[in-house]
Order: structure tokens, then C-alpha cells, then sequence
């Protein structure tokens, strides 16, 4: 049983790095364009698909919980913010802490993942 639970574990952890992958570059485009309607929704759409994979990683609910504390913050600094201008480091400052936590959060998932050859992860903890 414990073993299938490691695989379980193993195969949600490897759905979450592909989908964080392109979370990550969907917020460092929200941080260097500004909010827009179409980056902003794809980050809410691959976000959802995040949270069902972490809901398969209980190993790891206290940095996911780091993340949707940071992605709360971030998302209503950025939809607060998005007719000025003044607001702008605020948000960039925002943005950067919930991307920490992200990466953060991928690197535990790295370092959990049980994976074939077939199946590398991809590295979203580079800067």
C-alpha cells in the first residue's frame, strides 16, 4: 500500500511540474507586461489544474499553502492595480514573493517525484 501511495504521490507530483512550468512563465509575462485579461485568465485556468494536483500531495500542504496564501495576495494587488500605474512595484514586489513560492513549491515536487527515464521533470526552479 505504501508503495502505491509513493507512485500515487509520484505521478501527481509530475502532472503538478508540468503544469507549474507554464504558470511560472504566465506570471513572469503578467510582472513584465502588466495585467491583461488574457495572461491574467490563463493563470487563473492553470492555477485550478494546480490545486487538483496538489490535492494528490499531501506530503507537501504546508508549501502549497505558502502558494495560496502568495497567489491570494498577488491576484488582488494585480486586479487592484490594473488602471494605475502607481501601484506597479507593489505588484511586482507581490508578483516575485508568490513566484518564490511557486518555484519553491516545484522544487519539493522535484525532489518527491519517483520518475522513469521516460518521464523527466523539467526544471521551473531556475531563475
Amino acid at each position: 500500500m505504501q508503495d502505491l501511495v509513493h507512485v500515487f504521490s509520484a505521478s501527481a507530483a509530475q502532472k503538478a511540474l508540468a503544469v507549474l512550468v507554464d504558470y511560472d512563465l504566465c506570471v513572469d509575462r503578467l510582472l513584465s507586461r502588466g495585467w491583461n485579461l488574457a495572461d491574467y485568465s490563463a493563470s487563473c485556468t492553470l492555477f485550478d489544474e494546480l490545486q487538483r494536483h496538489a490535492a494528490d500531495l499531501p506530503d507537501m500542504r504546508v508549501a502549497w499553502v505558502s502558494v495560496l496564501i502568495s497567489r491570494f495576495e498577488f491576484a488582488q494587488r494585480l486586479w487592484n492595480a490594473r488602471h494605475h500605474a502607481a501601484g506597479s512595484e507593489e505588484v511586482r514586489q507581490c508578483g516575485v514573493h508568490h513566484l518564490a513560492q511557486v518555484r519553491e513549491f516545484a522544487r519539493r515536487c522535484a525532489s518527491g517525484c519517483i520518475l522513469d527515464k521516460d518521464a523527466p521533470c523539467r526544471d521551473v526552479t531556475a531563475p
